[in-house]
């Protein structure tokens, strides 16, 4: 079930086209990634949605209830939906306990409860509610931002890079308590990320932007095996892409002859796997298919640039364990798992 849909929903600024006709299902209680490269659209979709921002063309409805077309324009306030920017953006002046209760009636008897029910929720302690902003920690003022915006019981919630100024390890904590804590309260997620990694451990629905434009979308698994081209493939993780040719259902290229994911016969295609579907073990002048060219060392992985040994001579980056990392000008046999995605 679709909870968002956006049809042809454009945007410029001058001459600059931020969103050029973008089209989009979301379904409803899910996790959806945004991704793409700085500068691509993602935070102007983002603050169409919310209402922060109008549209030059196209319509958004969300759960059967139209927000904005030619004749409708739903304001953000009227439209049920959280926001939770890079920033926090919280009210300096105000204490914690007022930030998280800023949408709700202060004469409401419950408004006392329902903050700290909602900052329970988000693992703050109680005892920080009259703290003001600045006495918190990073993490903490965006765990208080993800309160204030659950307050009024949206129906969609949007992270706009939420965790992106957060340190590495409280990065990841972050974004899984929130996964966790908006998947069992039933609330459909959009966040926007360049992190291709945070993006395809949080999703469930990933739909990677370029250029104002949805290049590709469906499941993490779909995009990161599956890429519609090669911009997109090493844009989600490393990438190997060779040329090869197709028979019989197999792709015939430098490493081997590998199932691929297309039968049609071809004399040349680009092929593509991924750097886990390599197999590499040592091997005899007789048995070898590559070679060692170049290893750099990274504390627990190196990694190696290797070539084949055959008339083509490609080369391909590997990272490896440094426990039993091959030296430069080692042979090696290169086995592939397939298939092989053909691009």
């Amino acid at each position: 079930m679709t909870i968002l849909t956006l049809h042809g929903l454009g945007k410029r600024y001058g001459s600059v086209v931020a969103l050029d006709n973008i089209d989009l299902e979301v379904p409803a209680g899910s996790r959806t990634a945004i991704v793409g490269p700085s500068g691509c659209g993602k935070t102007t979709l983002l603050r169409l949605i919310a209402g922060f921002e109008m549209p030059d063309a196209g319509c958004i409805s969300l759960g059967g209830t139209v927000l904005l077309d030619g004749k409708t324009a739903v304001p953000a306030h009227k439209r049920r939906i959280g926001y939770v920017s890079q920033e926090g953006a919280l009210f300096p002046h105000l204490t914690i306990a007022d930030n998280i209760g800023f949408g709700l009636a202060r004469r409401d008897p419950e408004r006392h409860k329902r903050i700290a029910e909602l900052m329970a929720r988000v693992e703050l302690p109680v005892e920080m509610m009259n703290r003001r902003p600045h006495e918190l920690s990073g993490g903490q003022q965006q765990r208080a931002a993800l309160a204030r915006a659950l307050a009024l019981r949206p129906r969609l919630m949007l992270l706009d890079e939420p965790f992106s100024a957060l340190d590495a390890g409280l990065r990841e904590a972050m974004r899984d308590m929130v996964g966790e804590l908006l998947s069992a309260a039933g609330i459909t997620t959009i966040l926007v990320t360049h992190d291709q990694a945070e993006a395809l451990s949080f999703a469930e629905h990933l739909v990677v932007m370029r250029d104002g434009a949805v290049v590709q979308s469906g499941t993490p698994q779909q995009l990161y095996l599956q890429p519609r081209d090669a911009v997109t493939a090493r844009f989600l993780g490393e990438a190997i892409i060779l040329d090869a040719v197709i028979v019989d259902g197999r792709a015939q290229f430098a490493f081997g002859d590998i199932a691929a994911d297309a039968s049609a016969p071809a004399d040349k295609v680009r092929v593509m796997l991924r750097p886990e579907q390599v197999r590499m073990t040592a091997a005899s002048a007789d048995t070898a298919n590559a070679r060692v060219l170049s290893r750099a060392f990274r504390g627990p992985t190196c990694r190696l640039v290797v070539q084949s040994l055959s008339a083509s001579a490609n080369t391909i980056t590997l990272v490896v364990s440094s426990l039993d990392s091959p030296e430069v000008g080692e042979l090696l046999r290169l086995a592939v798992i397939g298939p092989v995605h053909v691009l």
